[in-house]
């Protein structure tokens, strides 16, 4: 009786033409630390475990490349990223005008704005921080809820390049009169892989099985 698939280790696996192939064109900058691990578990791992936990390295490395390139361009252009991302995401996907940057000073860091419904008579306000290495406080919170306060509006959306304070956490799970999502580097990274934002497929693997009922009599 043939072996089962799943029976199959790294070493088996490493022979594979197609195997090898995908592995030198997606881990041309892969973290050596990344595939150390992946050869820890090849004892127990089956081909689609390893393939799994190597699909997951190269997401952790590309979330970790994005932010590096949202962190060298311009603060405008981080505003107009993530006015994108939430459109892409579906948010004022009703017409090209419901999305728009507010171009204003005095804000106290208002960026964006995107409306809810297609009168636009409920909006969602956006702030954007691409910080480089310093994490957001709660003094950036409470700024913006004051904003959001003085606009009469009871929705908002924080995010940032880097990550929240403990502090900045709690202001905004404080708030009672506003609701503030926080949207950390890591979250958006992955937002903007999920909705192809910023990235491009590079390469797709087709992986077949036996169809089991094509041999049924």
């Amino acid at each position: 009786m043939a072996n089962n698939p799943k029976e199959l280790r790294i070493k088996q696996l490493k022979k594979m033409p197609e195997y090898k192939e995908w592995v030198k064109t997606f881990n041309q900058d892969s973290d050596p630390i990344e595939e150390k691990n992946i050869e820890t578990n090849s004892a127990t791992d089956t081909p689609e475990e390893i393939l799994a936990t190597t699909i997951e390295s190269l997401k952790k490395q590309l979330a970790s490349d994005l932010l590096d390139k949202l962190k060298e361009n311009s603060f405008t252009y981080f505003e107009n990223f993530v006015i994108e991302l939430l459109h892409k995401m579906g948010y004022g996907n009703f017409r090209e005008d419901a999305k728009q940057i507010t171009g204003m000073t005095g804000d106290n860091g208002i960026d964006g704005v995107i409306s809810q419904d297609r009168l636009g008579l409920e909006n969602v306000y956006i702030q954007a921080k691409r910080f480089t290495d310093n994490s957001v406080g709660s003094t950036d919170i409470r700024n913006f809820i004051g904003s959001l306060a003085l606009k009469g509006v009871n929705k908002g959306v924080f995010l940032t390049t880097s990550r929240f304070s403990k502090s900045a956490i709690q202001t905004a799970e404080d708030s009672k009169q506003q609701k503030i999502i926080l949207i950390d580097g890591q979250q958006l990274a992955n937002l903007a892989i999920e909705y192809n934002l910023g990235v491009q497929t590079q390469k797709t693997i087709e992986i077949k099985k036996i169809d089991i009922d094509y041999f049924e009599e």
